[in-house]
């Protein structure tokens, strides 16, 4: 007779495909894979209108900016498949007013079902970890670092291991527990103007620029 709670692998507000390559897009927890889906139901359809709707006015800078943020939909969409580590979303503009906030408001409603919540750049790094480790805990998915601001190159050695890491774990402020998921399953998106990344955070990063002229 089996006895205790089942295996919870991931909470996810947005549609995912499991390991196995299955759709998991209705309410409910689903046993083989260990996913509990907190959302509607959602049927496929063909064709991309409704990503076109949501990404076709952006001012993008060259196509590859373009192709880069799909590409980050897509890690959201398949996050089971890459538990390691994966790139974080650098949104370059090059000056205010160009629309990298909404940009990563419709990444975090792609990914997580809903706006996500922002946190700031501080230059001390003990601060910021404790930023991040709020969120994790909060089960956010997608963490906005809203318009960093630095007196050159963005470095962050708790950001550049977060991103990383395979299994997220922060300890608890005041406590010896630990504020912890069994996999890495956080999108961290990055809004600047004039993006200055230093090199450990260049390697960690896919670039999206936004150019607008006038």
């Amino acid at each position: 007779m089996k006895t205790g709670l089942p295996v919870l692998n991931a909470y996810v507000r947005s549609p995912v495909f499991d390991k196995e390559w299955n759709f998991i897009a209705s309410f409910g927890y689903h046993a083989a894979c260990g996913i509990f889906y907190d959302g509607p139901t959602v049927t496929p359809r063909d064709g991309d209108a409704a990503l076109r709707a949501a990404i076709d006015d952006f001012k993008w800078q060259g196509e590859v900016d373009r192709v880069n943020f799909i590409g980050a939909l897509l890690t959201g969409l398949t996050m089971p498949h890459w538990p390691y580590g994966h790139p974080f979303l650098a949104i370059n503009g090059n000056k205010p007013g160009v629309g990298k906030g909404t940009l990563a408001n419709v990444l975090a409603l792609v990914t997580d079902g809903e706006l996500p919540n922002s946190i700031t750049l501080t230059g001390n790094d003990e601060e910021f970890e404790k930023q991040i480790a709020t969120r994790v805990e909060a089960g956010d998915r997608v963490i906005v670092i809203d318009n960093a601001k630095s007196v050159g190159a963005i470095a962050s050695a708790s950001l550049e291991r977060t991103i990383t890491a395979p299994r997220l774990n922060f300890r608890r402020l005041g406590s010896n527990s630990s504020i912890s998921r069994p996999e890495n399953d956080v999108l961290f998106a990055l809004t600047m103007n004039i993006t200055n990344l230093g090199a450990d955070l260049r390697r960690r990063a896919l670039p999206v620029n936004l150019f607008v002229t006038g």
